[in-house]
């Protein structure tokens, strides 16, 4: 399950990341997520039409609470509105499957890190790279397009008719 532009070969290495990840089908019912205060890596993940595409690498240390804070997609936060935003679109309009995968990690900020370049280095485009803003100069509306067109590029709408 290839995203766009992706070997046979990039697959089978971010399968190979994930490999021991839990896994959330969304939308996530917190109360079955863990609510320890350890540290966390997750990878939220796009399944369409049989293509796989990972869209977002976050770590946390209340993995409960940070599922929620995307399902709430505050404007004033900007990643919990980006991420929040294009899962709904993805979910609700272009009817993907969303899950998050997770592990419990000490060192989440190099566990994200050493994911988002890898990553990067297969050819994938995340919402972590696209660059954040200020919602004392823009709006919902306007960002709410350009995350629908971020989805677009990383997943062409006729790629999943």
């Amino acid at each position: 399950m290839r995203g766009r532009g992706q070997t046979m070969a990039a697959t089978a290495i971010f399968e190979s990341l994930i490999d021991g990840f839990d896994a959330a089908d969304w939308p996530i019912r917190v109360d079955t997520l863990p609510k320890s205060s350890e540290g966390f890596v997750y990878v939220f993940i796009v399944f369409c039409n049989g293509r796989q595409l990972p869209i977002y690498v976050g770590q946390t240390k209340r993995l409960a609470a940070r599922m929620g804070d995307y399902e709430y997609a505050q404007f004033a936060a900007c990643t919990d509105f980006r991420v929040g935003e294009a899962v709904r679109y993805f979910h609700n309009e272009r009817d993907c499957g969303i899950q998050v995968r997770y592990r419990s990690s000490t060192h989440g900020l190099q566990d994200e890190y050493r994911i988002i370049r890898e990553l990067q280095l297969l050819g994938f485009h995340l919402l972590n790279d696209l660059r954040a803003y200020d919602y004392h100069q823009t709006n919902a509306d306007a960002e709410r397009k350009i995350i629908r067109r971020f989805c677009n590029v990383i997943m062409p709408e006729a790629e999943v008719a």
